[in-house]
């Protein structure tokens, strides 16, 4: 995104960026005047006669205290600003509220969407399930752990093979090989021959 002269920046505190996140991400877009919405009223700003505002999630234009009204108070704001031959430009996608008029309300829409049911940004959440990252392990981890599985006279027990499979950690999440996952893996242990 390009810096111009006349843009400035609207920051508010959010569970998505504090204040400080948002103002480095407006720094680098090139603002050189930002604004905590939270410490002045939002008419006010509106009226410092600049063309470009801009904000890292637009749907913050919005009071987020309001749940039900949300978008039509960001509607409103909008509308303030766009009186004024301005616009409003989010950062996080680049979209301004008048060339991409369709995409930008949609952007926000959703924005608004999931502050509303309490969830993450589509930055710091990325679609699909949420939950404990996988384990990884090297190609010589699995070896080490197929070898000691399969060698029934160095580890004869499950107990022993269970503590030589605990000291093979994966990369990622530093997570021990447990039984389970060998015996998924490879099924049972062989039989010892008699």
């Amino acid at each position: 995104m390009e810096p111009e002269d006349d843009a400035i920046g609207l920051v508010r505190a959010h569970r998505w960026a504090g204040v400080t996140a948002q103002t480095r991400r407006l720094k680098e877009a090139g603002c050189t005047r930002i604004f905590d919405l939270d410490k002045q009223d939002r008419t006010a700003s509106a009226v410092l006669g600049r063309r470009r505002v801009l904000l890292v999630y637009a749907f913050l234009l919005a009071k987020p205290a309001l749940t039900r009204g949300m978008w039509a108070d960001f509607l409103a704001s909008l509308d303030r600003i766009e009186a004024r031959k301005g616009v409003v430009v989010d950062v996080g996608t680049g979209l301004n509220s008048l060339q991409h008029k369709a995409e930008f309300r949609a952007v926000i829409r959703d924005q608004v969407r999931r502050h509303n049911q309490g969830e993450k940004s589509g930055e710091n959440h990325p679609k699909g399930a949420p939950g404990r990252p996988e384990a990884k392990y090297s190609r010589g981890d699995w070896r080490l752990a197929h070898t000691i599985w399969h060698d029934i006279k160095t580890y004869p027990t499950w107990d022993s093979a269970k503590e030589a499979l605990a000291r093979i950690r994966s990369s990622n999440t530093n997570e021990p090989f447990s039984v389970a996952r060998a015996h998924k893996k490879w099924n049972g242990r062989p039989k010892p021959k008699d």
